[in-house]
């Protein structure tokens, strides 16, 4: 009876000590290297076994496998940005904003009086530094 591996690949003639050494092989290539979508040419005897006596071909199977991996990490990256970048109060904005109130803290102290300033500037600063601090960019 075929057994199936965890992707649903069945291995009938490989045995595990072929998994073993193909998955190690990924291991030795760079185990990250998986959440780019790059898989070892050792698997592809496996997936070639897996659709013998279909029509279908097995570079086109690890291209789409490699696209699925994409796929998830990519909604993993962008969950992850969303909850990093997006939420007010997330750790980086705070740090970002504090940095931010300093660099605005420091410029307002070099400023000689606004009336010696040229207009431009004295458009730009003739609001408070409570009033920038508050500004998103």
């Amino acid at each position: 009876m075929p057994h199936v591996l965890f992707v649903g690949i069945k291995y009938t003639s490989f045995g595990m000590q072929r998994i073993y050494e193909t998955a190690m092989e990924h291991w030795r290539m760079g185990a990250h290297l998986i959440t780019w979508g790059i898989l070892t040419k050792k698997w592809r005897p496996f997936i070639d076994e897996h659709l013998m006596g279909t029509r279908k071909s097995s570079v086109i199977r690890m291209s789409s496998i490699c696209n699925k991996i994409w796929e998830v990490t990519d909604v993993m990256w962008r969950n992850r940005n969303d909850k990093e970048h997006n939420i007010e109060d997330s750790e980086v904005n705070v740090r970002r904003n504090q940095s931010a109130d300093q660099d605005i803290d420091r410029i307002y102290d070099m400023l000689p009086p606004v009336r010696y300033l040229p207009m431009i500037d004295r458009q730009f600063f003739r609001n408070d530094k409570q009033r920038h601090k508050k500004k998103k960019t």
